[in-house]
């Protein structure tokens, strides 16, 4: 499997495309975004979040295996990443051993009412 050694061009236009996802496209502005960039080459990009604190470290790999660095699939994986915080809420309830059907309904409607807001902005800004 070949491995690839990204780019400072390849590394900014990820932190850029994460940044992109996670406020315009989510409109996730709760969170505090930082991002490491690690030699890892076990994954592509990761994603540690402290829900209570919105604070979020997205990191990357500068190593991948497989992937070629090109710009449709670094967006695709800075999108991935957006993605993990998106359903943040549901994962942190996921693990708790006490969760009720409330809180459960009100965190899939924050997610639904999420991409609703953002599939169906053109009709609503219309």
């Amino acid at each position: 499997m070949k491995t690839y050694t990204l780019t400072k061009k390849q590394i900014k236009l990820f932190k850029e495309k994460a940044t992109e996802y996670v406020y315009d496209f989510w409109h996730l502005s709760e969170w505090d975004l930082t991002f490491n960039v690690t030699e890892d080459g076990g994954s592509y990009a990761s994603c540690a979040a402290d829900g209570e604190n919105c604070m979020a470290v997205i990191g990357l790999s500068s190593t991948w295996q497989g992937l070629k660095p090109t710009d449709s699939s670094i967006g695709r994986i800075a999108f991935h990443e957006s993605c993990e915080l998106l359903f943040w809420e549901l994962q942190v309830m996921a693990n708790k051993r006490y969760v009720t059907e409330d809180q459960i309904t009100t965190a899939r409607h924050k997610i639904i009412t999420t991409m609703e807001n953002r599939i169906y902005k053109e009709i609503y800004d219309a």
